[in-house]
């Protein structure tokens, strides 16, 4: 079985890895919508079995939880400082207490998103999936992140495919059934700000 460590590193890296692999099938809507389901579903009981093994680790043989919670630490770079006495930054991945929920709070959200996606998806589905599967995959980064600037970067960069869904693959997901298109003008509108 694998250590929690190489679990949590897997389950950061499997949205985008099935977003590859969703633009690689772009053309093909069933197996893209299939694959993407897939990836959810494996990342859905990846998150489970850390969130798991982070319970087991919190509570000692009494029931009690323990003061000071462990985390469980996949990856930490330090990357140095901003300034000469700025803030140190480091690409620390990590799940605590707090954060293991809503990691596996995206992880339902998401699957359930993707297991309705055949009623959206249009006939390129595979870009689709690949920016839907890109932007769970930087949301599950930016609540793993244990640096604020981490975070910071992540959370935005969550906005970049959640951006090509909505503005680029509104033709493609052909979004004018859910109103004319000066409504689904507005909506690419407001989201450009």
């Amino acid at each position: 079985m694998l250590n929690s460590a190489t679990m949590l590193t897997l389950l950061s890296l499997l949205p985008f890895m099935g977003a590859v692999l969703c633009l690689c099938v772009y053309r093909q809507r069933a197996v893209a919508i299939y694959l993407a389901e897939t990836v959810m579903l494996l990342a859905l009981a990846l998150g489970t079995m850390v969130a798991w093994e982070h319970s087991r680790t919190v509570h000692n043989d009494s029931g009690a939880s323990d003061a000071s919670e462990p985390r469980i630490t996949a990856i930490d770079l330090k990357l140095g400082r901003l300034a000469e006495k700025g803030p140190t930054i480091s690409f620390n991945i990590a799940a605590d207490g707090l954060n293991i929920w809503l990691v596996f709070l995206t992880l339902a959200v998401g699957t359930a998103v993707v297991a309705s996606s055949a009623d959206w998806a249009g006939e390129n589905a595979g870009v689709a999936m690949a920016c839907l599967l890109a932007a769970i995959g930087f949301t599950l980064l930016a609540f793993l992140s244990m640096d604020m600037l981490v975070f910071y970067v992540f959370f935005e960069l969550t906005l970049v495919p959640v951006f090509l869904l909505v503005g680029l693959c509104s033709a493609l997901l052909s979004l004018e059934r859910w109103g004319p298109g000066s409504e689904s003008r507005t909506c690419r509108l407001t989201f450009d700000g």
